[in-house]
């Protein structure tokens, strides 16, 4: 009995190290009086390394979100100039599909951090998921094809700029005058988002019509 619960425990460790890495998909809005980063990423290794949870707990208490928090700002780290600007998380939810398991699905994370001064240049460094590629390495565990350490960033500024961030290569730059967005920018970006709940809310309609009937 000893020996089957020694070599089940140890089928876990490994599978618990392996996870699958996804991209991690950044969008980040110099906006007037703030810097607004919005991630998406898959939930399993937050949930498993990050929170060292077996699930994402609801709703979420306040050290589950510092937690958070303290790992994005330690592991996407923007400046500008030379002044590190610090995150504060505002927003946490966990998107499933119907069909995914407890540790699956999506985290999406809004981080408001302060404003980048005109004539600065914002810039950063996106190393998501650094120890455990790290670890992996040093044991010669060799990665998988579905394991991507990368960091896929979006500034919607005066003009879109995209960015890929991997292990390698980790780093970004641009002048706060390219990244920051002005009111019409935010105006119409207000009006699309608005647009667009109200078209999923009148889809709706259909549905609960039916319900009611």
């Amino acid at each position: 009995m000893l020996t089957a619960a020694l070599l089940w425990a140890a089928a876990t460790a490994s599978a618990h190290m392996n996870y699958p890495i996804r991209p991690v998909r950044a969008v980040l809005r110099a906006e007037p009086g703030r810097t607004v980063v919005d991630l998406r990423t898959d939930s399993i290794i937050w949930i498993a390394e990050v929170l060292g949870a077996e699930d994402l707990p609801a709703p979420w208490p306040p050290e589950a979100r510092e937690r958070v928090e303290s790992y994005v700002n330690a592991h996407l780290v923007l400046k500008a100039g030379d002044a590190l600007l610090r995150g504060k998380l505002v927003q946490a939810r966990h998107a499933q599909k119907p069909w995914e398991s407890h540790e699956q699905g999506e985290l999406r994370l809004r981080l408001v951090y302060p404003e980048v001064p005109a004539g600065s240049v914002l810039s950063g460094e996106a190393r998501f998921f650094e120890e455990h590629r790290r670890e992996l390495a040093e044991e010669g565990v060799a990665r998988t094809a579905d394991q991507v350490y990368r960091t896929e960033l979006e500034v919607p500024g005066r003009a879109a700029r995209r960015f890929t961030l991997v292990p390698e290569a980790p780093g970004f730059s641009l002048p706060a005058e390219e990244a920051r967005r002005g009111p019409a920018a935010m105006a119409m970006e207000g009006l699309g988002a608005g647009a667009a709940c109200a078209l999923a809310a009148a889809s709706a309609w259909p549905a609960v019509l039916a319900l009611v009937l």
